[in-house]
């Protein structure tokens, strides 16, 4: 998700109040927003591209999203973002048919199958790929493929403990370590600790069993998420977005 920084910034953009747009975008860039792709295309700020301040911005975020993509193994990289691609796009195509589209639910499960396949043999041959073997972006692309195996929960179990050890040595994401610790949980029937599975109930999102419940906002905020509300409150605005035509 984008910060609230970078919210702020399309705020003030958009209601033309044009130099604070540039002040919350540059603090936006300090806290890490490295997404020069979205930057470039956003129309919510068009109003302050043309400001004196802007190009200096734009420069720095296409410097910190080159350095998501430097990596030992560049072959490696662009295979797993390739593979991270076609994850997301079965995925898109099957939101887009509200979860009906039973050919889509077949491609899912034969992409998530092949994904699953690969990063098994990646990890058998080299371990955990980490940012220093495939660069920031790709190990997100492995977690999200790690995430999506759901056919292989013991194969989920099997990366938990190497993805601590990513995280401890400063490698990997605690906040990805916390979806996943809490797929596995729910994969083997077992209350989750950060409430990140969620499931439909009477039209509603809401977590799926939790462990301590009352303490779930105070776990989430030790491994950097925002509280459960808010959280189901973004998962519900990107339904909606996605369900428009």
């Amino acid at each position: 998700g984008k910060s609230l920084a970078y919210t702020a910034a399309c705020v003030a953009s958009l209601a033309k109040v044009n130099e604070e747009g540039l002040v919350w975008l540059e603090r936006a860039v300090d806290e890490g927003f490295n997404d020069a792709k979205h930057l470039a295309k956003d129309p919510d700020l068009d109003n302050i591209r043309s400001l004196p301040g802007f190009a200096p911005l734009a420069e720095r975020v296409a410097a910190a999203d080159a350095k998501q993509y430097e990596a030992a193994d560049p072959a490696l990289r662009d295979e797993l973002l390739k593979r991270a691609d076609e994850d997301q796009d079965v995925r898109k195509l099957l939101v887009a048919s509200n979860f009906k589209d039973e050919a889509v639910k077949t491609k899912m499960r034969e992409v998530d199958a092949s994904n699953t396949a690969f990063l098994k043999d990646v990890i058998a041959k080299r371990g955990w790929p980490g940012k220093a073997l495939v660069g920031a972006r790709a190990t997100f692309s492995a977690w999200l493929m790690v995430q999506h195996a759901d056919q292989d929960v013991a194969f989920q179990e099997q990366v938990l403990p190497m993805l601590e050890q990513a995280v401890a040595r400063g490698e990997g994401s605690a906040k990805e370590l916390a979806y996943l610790t809490d797929r596995v949980l729910v994969n083997t029937d077992k209350p989750q600790r950060y409430g990140t599975q969620l499931e439909p109930v009477d039209g509603k999102m809401v977590p799926k069993q939790l462990e301590d419940p009352a303490n779930v906002n105070a776990r989430r905020a030790a491994v950097g998420l925002d509280s459960v509300e808010e959280y189901i409150q973004s998962v519900e605005r990107m339904k909606a977005a996605m369900n428009k035509p």
